[in-house]
């Protein structure tokens, strides 16, 4: 198993999106070092999977994932591609992130940009702590809600403005505006953030110990679309981002362990 291969796994082009998979495999293999075991041997829970970005990375670990999502179409999107590439190694079901139990624990579980998409982030973190093995290992991406990216989009971003106005609707006609709608932009007015001092300090009453962390992007995320369609400027931000505070990061990598580790095997 290699990071190129990792990597080849997922439809993530991204630059942002490549260095978020390139965190979750580093730590990963971290984990699996220092427990003892090789990386398709570990277990992995996978909540909010979409239609499976991250998912098809983690199969190609070779050990068994467990993948979910609230959405059923993403879900069925998932199947599909997993069936298109003859995986055998991942089940995908439609749960709710908030109350899911299947009565097991993983060695690690990879949660990516999920913590913002769920109404109570505290409980979220609280059934995924559940589901996560003795010193296992949690791993964590999100938007940072005060960042420039987030910011951009629901606080000076004029268009999300202009689909707020009731009174600019009463005059097109329109009914009065509904939080969350209108598109990508409109999401950011709805989601759920944690402020990191929040995050951490769920994590620290978790007995969860933050083991590294990591900066997706930084400033020039703020220029939306065009800074979307342009890898240059991709890969220069997400250099800059290894510089800034994380405040100033556009978003957050985080991996924590529990407190009670597994014990390597046996070699007598």
């Amino acid at each position: 198993m290699t990071l190129e291969r990792f990597l080849e796994s997922s439809p993530y082009t991204r630059p942002a999106d490549r260095k978020k998979l390139r965190f979750i495999y580093a730590n990963l293999e971290e984990y699996a070092r220092t427990v003892g075991r090789s990386l398709h041997e570990l277990t992995v829970l996978e909540p909010g999977c979409a239609d499976g970005g991250i998912t098809l990375a983690l199969a190609s670990l070779s050990g068994p994932i467990r993948s979910f999502d609230v959405d059923r179409e993403a879900v069925e999107a998932l199947e599909q591609r997993l069936v298109a590439r003859g995986i055998v190694n991942v089940t995908v079901t439609e749960d709710d992130a908030l109350s899911f139990d299947d009565g097991r624990v993983y060695d690690a579980i990879v949660a990516a940009e999920v913590i913002s998409n769920v109404p109570d982030p505290e409980r979220f973190l609280h059934t995924m702590a559940r589901r996560l093995a003795p010193g296992g290992l949690l791993l964590l991406t999100t938007p940072n809600a005060y960042g420039p990216y987030v910011l951009s989009q629901r606080v000076i971003n004029p268009v999300a403005w202009l689909k707020r106005s009731n009174r600019l609707r009463a005059l097109l006609g329109k009914h009065p505006y509904e939080r969350g709608e209108g598109g990508r932009a409109q999401y950011y007015s709805r989601a759920q953030f944690l402020r990191r001092q929040q995050l951490e300090g769920i994590l620290a009453d978790l007995d969860l110990r933050i083991v590294d962390t990591g900066h997706s992007d930084a400033v020039l995320a703020a220029l939306g679309g065009f800074y979307a369609r342009s890898r240059h400027l991709g890969e220069l931000d997400i250099r800059l981002a290894d510089r800034v505070p994380h405040w100033l990061a556009s978003g957050w990598f985080i991996a924590a362990r529990g407190t009670a580790p597994h014990a390597p095997p046996s070699t007598s």
